[in-house]
């Protein structure tokens, strides 16, 4: 259900109520802390971290990366 809050100076305020899983709101939560983020990069880092957490993921060490810009 919802119900309209009219009273007051301010934007019009709507109230709702609905049932969803804490991983989904979680997303929601992400998705309204950092719009300019797509699902997309979203599933980019998702991607990087677990390759991370798995060792599938490249590595360089100080040295290389200061020698690429050479």
């Amino acid at each position: 259900m919802s119900n309209t809050d009219t009273t007051g100076d301010g934007p019009e305020k709507t109230n709702i109520n609905i049932r969803v899983t804490e991983t989904f709101l979680e997303d929601i939560d992400d998705a309204v802390r950092h719009p300019d983020l797509t699902r997309e990069s979203w599933k980019e880092i998702a991607a990087v971290e677990h390759a991370r957490r798995t060792g599938e993921s490249e590595t360089f060490s100080r040295e290389e990366i200061l020698d690429d810009d050479e």
